[in-house]
């Protein structure tokens, strides 16, 4: 379900695992060879890479509700507004709980479906694919507390702004990743300079989910005080 697939199904060559196109590799490399080897021996595959999860997560602070937090989140459909990599999502007519996602950027296409694993509103939505780029995570909404003001403010009119902010509600929109990946390309998201970056990109992702939440609260805002 999520962004921030870039980086990993760029280190992945653009597909959507390893495994295939190591197989497809041995395939062509066997068919050069006899059928039956000599002193009786039987020709053995090469072995699959060996794979691993590896995880990735950012953290946002959203002034706004958790359960609206959760409603914009939740519109699957509606996430390439503010993840560029996300070419689209489209949502199972029959079952909602599946969802085909496809993305395009830089080079890299990757398409796979993926089905939610926990629903729980307005706390948690988990996933994870069913082919393609093998994926797993979550996304978290926590309350959170508003910050304290640092210092008095100079005027009774600052004073009730204050006042009001305080009393807004926070959440704290928590997005983890898992992708299972050959180990050699989990080694090099493990240094610190790759794995920063899908961090990054993954943080990026949220700031402008954020946006689009803050966004639509002032509209509601707007609304009602015209009403």
């Amino acid at each position: 379900m999520a962004p921030a697939f870039v980086p990993v199904a760029g280190a992945l060559g653009g597909g959507a695992a390893v495994r295939p196109r190591l197989a497809a590799a041995a395939g062509r490399r066997a068919a050069g060879r006899p059928a039956a080897p000599p002193h009786g021996r039987r020709c053995r595959p090469p072995p699959s890479p060996r794979m691993t999860w590896i995880e990735k997560s950012a953290t946002v602070t959203v002034e706004a509700p958790r359960d609206f937090c959760y409603t914009i989140f939740s519109d699957l459909e509606a996430q390439p507004k503010w993840s560029p990599w996300l070419k689209s999502v489209q949502v199972d007519p029959v079952d909602p709980d599946l969802s085909r996602w496809s993305l395009a950027s830089r080079g890299v296409e990757v398409s796979w479906q993926a089905r939610n694993t926990s629903v729980i509103r307005p706390e948690v939505i988990a996933w994870e694919s069913l082919d393609g780029l093998p994926n797993k995570g979550a996304v978290t909404f926590v309350d959170a507390a508003a910050a304290p003001a640092l210092s008095p403010p100079p005027s009774a009119a600052a004073a009730a702004t204050a006042a009001g902010r305080a009393q807004r509600p926070v959440t704290e929109v928590t997005l983890a990743i898992s992708f299972d990946v050959p180990a050699f390309i989990a080694a090099v998201l493990k240094s610190d300079a790759v794995g920063q970056y899908v961090e990054q990109t993954l943080l990026a992702d949220l700031k402008r989910y954020r946006a689009v939440v803050l966004k639509e609260v002032r509209a509601v805002a707007r609304a009602k005080a015209a009403a």
